[in-house]
């Protein structure tokens, strides 16, 4: 914000030998006055999670909040949850859940608590919980770099046991048919 001055330099590498270099420089007589709109700054306040255990593949409960810090209002943007193996998240983590926010005013909260899944594939061990606002950075904002947060604690994924279904035998006959006659088959599976 404020009142600016617009000028200009010719050859201002100074490649060009001139016979007078002092009059290269020329500043307009007007000046130029800057205005901003007042910008939202969206930070992740809270994230907590329960159970601090499970097994890949179950559900468990996340809630996070948001809060505007800016001087402006935020329009819609939508809020990522992430699990990640340290404590910085970031959208290269595995994301688990996205929610939408239609509008946060400047010192305004926004919070929610869903149930989000483990992906079955997870591997196991202590996973961090975190969020991410404006993941899709639809809004401007006074500081860019403020937008996760981390919950306290570690999440510990398991790798429950899952059945190893195997075909043993497979038989059927007769082993000559007409097309559309039927055909009997039996089956063995461990």
């Amino acid at each position: 914000d404020g009142t600016w001055f617009v000028g200009a330099i010719a050859d201002v590498q100074g490649a060009v030998s001139e016979s007078d270099e002092s009059d290269n420089v020329l500043v307009a007589l007007q000046t130029l006055e800057i205005t901003t709109e007042p910008l939202a700054d969206l930070v992740v306040s809270h994230v907590s999670f329960a159970p601090a255990a499970l097994d890949a593949g179950d559900a468990f409960e996340v809630t996070d909040h948001v809060e505007n810090h800016g001087d402006g209002d935020a329009g819609a943007f939508q809020v990522g949850i992430y699990l990640s193996l340290d404590p910085v998240i970031t959208k290269g983590d595995v994301a688990i859940g996205v929610r939408s926010v239609p509008e946060l005013q400047s010192g305004g909260l926004s919070l929610l608590s869903a149930s989000l899944t483990v992906p079955a594939a997870t591997a196991a061990g202590l996973w961090y919980v975190g969020a991410i606002a404006d993941i899709g950075g639809a809004e401007p904002e006074t500081d860019e770099f403020n937008n996760w947060s981390a919950a306290i604690g570690t999440l510990q994924v398991y790798k429950p046991p899952r059945p190893d279904l195997v075909m043993n035998s497979l038989e059927f006959s007769p082993s000559v048919v007409d097309a559309g006659q039927s055909i009997s088959v039996t089956e063995e599976t461990l």
